[in-house]
């Protein structure tokens, strides 16, 4: 059995809770970028020579990849690996917007160069303004690559977050954004959001997204931190009063997880772009997440359980 981590977070946290051999891609899995053109040549060698040099001599295990995003490098992995060992992918199965495949002149040229390279067919696919590469579905079906979602084990689980004792005794959780969300209020209106959101709470403990490397103003004035490498799943079996985000997709997790009061504050969040902030109201009016519209509704929802 092999695990395959592509990126730091999802690594250090199965090294920090499984026996099972954890492989890092260590190589640029973007192959080239604006900052760096110049890299492309190189870091196509370099996802050969890695792939030789770490998956090469194996064979007849059960493969697994964990990640919710994916690109051209860890998609080369997968598909060499499914040759001679049994892949099983795990991916997001939820996400709030519609996923558009892209067609016009340097779509498919794009796609034609990650054909002749890597010999991968793929779309190139826009989803929230963000432009990314999609394998087609016909992929997995004929590399015999069995995709699914982790169904969790509640008592691995509840076991697993006995040891983080800091988090006992404190009833709110705060979960922050993907990287993305920060790019859709400036730092200053952010920042005097928070100032409000720790007024509110008081004290709280923050899980950070695996993938956001600044919080802001989030961190300031919470109790104690998660650290961004261990799944919010993990955390549901603390007895939580409140769970509090923006449009986490935690969230909606947490009322399927848990007994606490589940909030969304997107309704009284700065957005500059106010597509996505209707967008991600739209998506938690079916869901049994709270969106106040004012600071003072928000408050009122913190003091209900405590009064």
């Amino acid at each position: 059995m092999l695990v395959v981590a592509c990126n730091k977070q999802v690594f250090t946290f199965f090294n920090s809770c499984t026996d099972i051999p954890v492989i890092s891609i260590d190589v640029e899995s973007s192959l080239v970028t604006k900052e760096k053109p110049y890299k492309l040549l190189s870091n196509i060698f370099s996802a050969y020579w890695e792939y030789y040099k770490k998956f090469s001599k194996y064979e007849g295990c059960n493969v697994y990849f964990f990640g919710n995003s994916w690109s051209i490098v860890p998609f080369y992995y997968i598909k060499n690996l499914a040759r001679h060992n049994n892949v099983y992918q795990h991916r997001a199965s939820h996400h709030p917007h519609e996923t558009v495949v892209i067609n016009n002149m340097m779509s498919n040229l794009v796609k034609t160069f990650i054909k002749f390279i890597f010999q991968l067919n793929v779309d190139v696919v826009v989803n929230n303004d963000v432009k990314n590469i999609q394998l087609k579905e016909s992929f997995y079906k004929r590399n015999n690559i069995t995709v699914y979602e982790v169904d969790l084990d509640k008592t691995k689980n509840k076991k697993y977050t006995q040891n983080i004792h800091h988090i006992q005794g404190h009833d709110i959780l705060f979960v922050s954004e993907d990287l993305p969300f920060y790019n859709r209020a400036t730092s200053q209106d952010f920042e005097l959001f928070m100032n409000k959101v720790n007024d509110s709470l008081k004290k709280y403990v923050v899980k950070p997204h695996p993938n956001t490397p600044t919080l802001y103003g989030v961190m300031k004035l919470c109790v104690t931190s998660i650290p961004k490498y261990i799944p919010s799943e993990f955390l549901m079996h603390h007895d939580w009063k409140y769970i509090v985000g923006i449009e986490s997709f935690t969230l909606i997790r947490a009322t399927e997880l848990t007994k606490a009061k589940v909030i969304s504050l997107v309704k009284i969040t700065p957005y500059i772009n106010k597509v996505a902030q209707q967008d991600f109201i739209d998506w938690f009016k079916f869901t049994p997440v709270l969106m106040p519209e004012t600071f003072d509704e928000f408050k009122e929802m913190i003091n209900e359980t405590s009064n």
